[in-house]
């Protein structure tokens, strides 16, 4: 009985996601598509760096040891997902760098961040600039 209780107080516990619609479906499945072309067509494949800084990062979630979680991600056969996962990331970022944003018209929309404008120095006592000098200091 006490089993029983256990697995049905586990059941209880798991968390369902909604249901995607079918639309859903094949716009995830086709980006998906796509961007495992990008993957294939620019060779893109994540460094052994970037692999275990996603897995330090996982391990920061899940406030675990960065062994555990590598050998628990090694022993369930992820680790692969992992890095799968990391080019094609790197596969949208190459997209998103050699990607030309158009309005309707095809007028091409400049995406570019702004750098921040410099503060404008209302302090007076660092003036450089060419002004008359102060009488007091050519005494």
């Amino acid at each position: 009985m006490r089993a029983r209780s256990n697995r049905s107080s586990r059941a209880s516990r798991q968390v369902h996601a909604p249901r995607a619609s079918f639309e859903e479906l094949e716009i995830h499945t086709a980006d998906g598509v796509a961007l495992r072309a990008v993957v294939a067509q620019e060779a893109i494949e994540p460094t052994d760096d970037e692999v275990e800084a996603e897995i330090v990062r996982l391990a920061e979630r899940l406030e675990e040891k960065v062994e555990k979680v590598r050998r628990d991600l090694e022993r369930r056969g992820v680790l692969e997902t992992v890095r799968s996962d990391l080019a094609r990331g790197k596969a949208l970022e190459f997209l998103v760098e050699h990607s030309t944003v158009v309005d309707e018209e095809g007028n091409v929309i400049d995406l570019t961040i702004p750098e921040e404008p410099q503060p404008i120095d209302t302090d007076d006592t660092n003036d450089t600039d060419d002004d008359p000098p102060d009488e007091r200091s050519e005494a």
